[in-house]
C-alpha cells in the first residue's frame, strides 16, 4: 500500500491547524454589567412565592403506572420489561419545588434582597386570612412579588424492542435489544408584581423540550433469553429530566429580571503592516500586563498613525477603565484612517458603557417606574 498520499494529507491538516492557530487574534475578555430587560429600578426587596402546578398525579402518572411497551415485543419478554412508570405521584410537586429554587437562583445576583418561598408563603397565607395580602407584604418591606406556575407539563415514556440481525444472513433475527424511550416538555410562566402599585412589571412564559432519547435496558443472549443491562434505579427519573429542562430557564430569567454581569470579548487587530516594536506589546497583552502594552501601542500610534496600534490602544484604555480615552482613541483612528473596524469599535464600546451605566442606575435608583401598560392584579 502506498502510504505517501495519506502522509501528505496528515501533514496538510497539521499545517492548516498551525496556520489557523497562528492567525487567531489576541483577545481580551471583559466582564461588564448590563441592566435587566425589565425596569427593576426601585424594587429592592422581592418575595418569591412557591411555584404552583396544575397537575395532580392522575394527570400523568395513573395513565401509565407501568411503562408502556410498544411495538412488536414477543410475549415471553413482557414480564422482564414490566417496570413502574418513572413519573410517580411526587413528580409534579418535586418539579415545582425545584422550579421555585431555580427562580431564587436566577435572581440572586447581589441586587435584590430576596425573601425565599419559605418566608413568602406564610406571609401570603396570613395576608389572605386578613384579606390584605398586599398590605401584609408591604408591612414586611416587600417591593415586588415573583409568582410562577408550571403552565404546561408533558411526559412520554415507552419500551420498545429492536431486532438484531445475523451478520451471515442479514434477514435472520438472532436476538433483540430493548430500549426505554423518554421525552418531556415543560412551560414555566412567571410574573413580577409591583406590590404597592398593584401592576405587573414583567412576565414571561418559558418552554423547553427534550427527547425522545433512548436508553438500552436489556438484550437477549444466544439462547434468546432476556439479559438486563440496567436495573430500574439506574434509569433517569422524570423529575431529573424536568429539572434539567428547568435549569435551562435560569439564564433567561436572570437576563430579564436582574442587573447582571456578562463577558464581552474584544479581539486585538493584527500587527499589519508589521511593526517590529509592537511585537512585545502583544506579548504583554497575553500576560495581562495591559498598562505596558497600552503605552507601547499609544507611542506607536502617535509616531506613525499605525491603525492597529490605535485600535488596540482603544480596547486597552477601556479595559483599564479609561472610558473617555477609549472613545476618543477609537474615534480618532476612524477619522484619520477611515477604518470601518475602528468605527464599529467606537459604537460597541459606547454601547457597553451605556448598558453599564443603565445597570448602575437600576441598582442605585429608589424610584419605582412601573409600566403604564401593566395588568391590574387585584390582590
Amino acid at each position: 500500500m502506498n502510504r505517501k498520499p495519506r502522509i501528505a494529507v496528515v501533514l496538510l491538516l497539521a499545517l492548516a491547524i498551525l496556520l489557523s492557530v497562528a492567525g487567531c487574534s489576541t483577545s481580551i475578555a471583559l466582564r461588564t454589567l448590563v441592566p435587566a430587560e425589565v425596569n427593576v429600578s426601585g424594587y429592592k426587596t422581592i418575595a418569591v412565592q412557591s411555584t404552583a402546578y396544575n397537575y395532580s398525579p392522575s394527570d400523568l402518572w395513573w395513565r401509565y403506572f407501568f411503562i408502556p411497551i410498544r411495538g412488536n415485543v414477543e410475549e415471553r419478554y413482557i414480564n422482564d420489561l414490566k417496570k413502574f412508570s418513572l413519573f410517580d405521584a411526587s413528580t409534579s410537586s418535586n418539579v415545582a419545588k425545584y422550579a421555585s429554587e431555580n427562580l431564587v437562583r436566577a435572581i440572586d445576583k447581589g441586587y435584590f434582597d430576596i425573601k425565599s418561598p419559605n418566608l413568602t408563603d406564610p406571609l401570603i397565607t396570613v395576608g389572605k386570612s386578613l384579606g390584605t395580602v398586599r398590605q401584609t407584604l408591604m408591612d414586611n418591606g416587600v417591593d415586588a412579588l415573583l409568582t410562577s406556575n408550571i403552565s404546561y407539563m408533558n411526559y412520554d415514556e415507552f419500551i420498545e424492542s429492536e431486532p438484531v440481525y445475523s451478520k451471515e444472513t442479514p434477514n435472520t433475527v438472532v436476538g433483540y435489544r430493548f430500549y426505554l424511550n423518554q421525552s418531556a416538555t415543560i412551560s414555566l410562566t412567571y410574573s413580577v408584581i409591583d406590590v404597592e402599585n398593584n401592576v405587573i412589571i414583567g412576565n414571561d412564559t418559558l418552554t423547553r423540550s427534550c427527547g425522545p432519547f433512548r436508553t438500552l435496558i436489556g438484550h437477549t443472549n444466544d439462547a434468546k433469553e432476556f439479559v438486563s443491562d440496567r436495573n430500574y434505579f439506574e434509569l433517569r427519573h422524570a423529575s431529573d429530566i424536568f429539572d434539567d429542562l428547568i435549569d435551562g430557564f435560569v439564564d433567561d430569567i436572570t437576563r430579564k429580571l436582574t442587573p447582571h454581569y456578562v463577558t464581552s470579548y474584544f479581539g486585538l487587530m493584527d500587527n499589519k503592516p508589521k511593526v517590529k516594536s509592537l511585537e512585545s506589546a502583544y506579548d504583554y497583552v497575553k500576560s495581562e500586563n495591559y498598562r505596558t502594552a497600552l503605552d507601547l501601542f499609544v507611542a506607536e500610534y502617535n509616531r506613525s498613525g499605525h491603525v492597529a496600534a490605535g485600535y488596540n490602544a482603544a480596547i486597552l484604555y477601556y479595559t483599564l477603565g479609561q472610558y473617555e480615552e477609549a472613545f476618543s482613541m477609537a474615534k480618532d483612528v476612524y477619522e484619520k484612517s477611515g477604518n470601518s473596524q475602528a468605527l464599529d469599535l467606537y459604537y460597541r464600546l459606547k454601547d457597553v458603557r451605556e448598558k453599564q451605566e443603565a445597570a448602575r442606575d437600576q441598582m442605585n435608583s429608589t424610584t419605582k417606574n412601573p409600566s403604564s401598560s401593566g395588568e391590574l392584579i387585584g390582590f
